[in-house]
This record gives C-alpha cells, sequence and structure tokens, in this order.
C-alpha cells in the first residue's frame, strides 16, 4: 500500500479530546487493556460517517492514529468514505483530501460519542445501539450494491 501524503498522523479534535481516554475505557476488550489510536479513531469514523456527522479538519497536532500504523483495510474505508462523501473518483488520486474527509468524520463521531457519555445512562447499551445500526446501514448498502 504506497500513501503519498507527506503527513505522519492524524489529529483529534482538540474540543473533544479529553473524552478520548474515556472513550478507551469504555471499549476495553474482554481480554484486558485497551484499543489503541487506530481502533478509537476508526470507530469515531464509523459512527460519524454513519450519523452523517462531520466538523472541522481538527488543527495538525499528530496525536491520534499514526499513518505508518495505517492497515490496508483502514485505508480502504477512508478511501470508501472520501469517495461516498465527494461522489467523485479523483478524490483517490490525492490522500490528503481522503484523510481530511476522514478526520471530519472521526471528529463528528468523536462529538456525538462524547454527548451520548455525557447524557448519562448505560453508555455501553447505547454504543452496541449504535454499532448494530451502523452494521445494518453498511449492510443495507452493499445489498443495494452502493
Amino acid at each position: 500500500m504506497e500513501i503519498t501524503s507527506k503527513r505522519s498522523a492524524f489529529s483529534w479534535d482538540p474540543e473533544f479530546r479529553p473524552f478520548v481516554d474515556d472513550l478507551r475505557d469504555f471499549l476495553r476488550f474482554k481480554e484486558g487493556g485497551r484499543p489503541g489510536n487506530p481502533e478509537t479513531f476508526m470507530i469515531c469514523l464509523a459512527v460519524g460517517f454513519d450519523s452523517g456527522v462531520k466538523r472541522d479538519v481538527p488543527p495538525r497536532k499528530s496525536d491520534s492514529m499514526r499513518v505508518a500504523d495505517l492497515k490496508k483495510d483502514q485505508f480502504a474505508m477512508m478511501r470508501a468514505v472520501a469517495l461516498r462523501e465527494t461522489k467523485d473518483s479523483s478524490v483517490l488520486l490525492n490522500d490528503d483530501d481522503v484523510f481530511d474527509i476522514a478526520e471530519q468524520y472521526a471528529a463528528g463521531g468523536l462529538m456525538l460519542l462524547a454527548q451520548k457519555a455525557k447524557e448519562g445512562g448505560d453508555f455501553r447499551l447505547d454504543l452496541i445501539r449504535m454499532f448494530a445500526a451502523a452494521s445494518t446501514s453498511a449492510a443495507n448498502l452493499e445489498a443495494q450494491g452502493e
């Protein structure tokens, strides 16, 4: 996989950055340990995209997932999101444009998750419901051939 961006990492939205550690605690693995930046970033991206919520591209802090840690399937997901967002295949020619769109949706997802946690209630159950809805939405898109 060849990435043409000069970026070294993605950035969290500074307004909701303090919630990232809390989110990782909520997402603790059964085997112990917490998800790292790549898993947390991709969850936020999925939640933001599924909800259609974006925020501005965060200022460059390089405090999230490192580009070097990006797996092929994660890069493919980002490219699919960018293609769906722009409806223009030329977006795939510029990795920085793809990354900007991914960061916008990840920032939106992080905001939504922070707001949901702040509401109180059973945040873990709310997460399960959000992920189930996102899975159903993705399955419906796939079934429709989109």
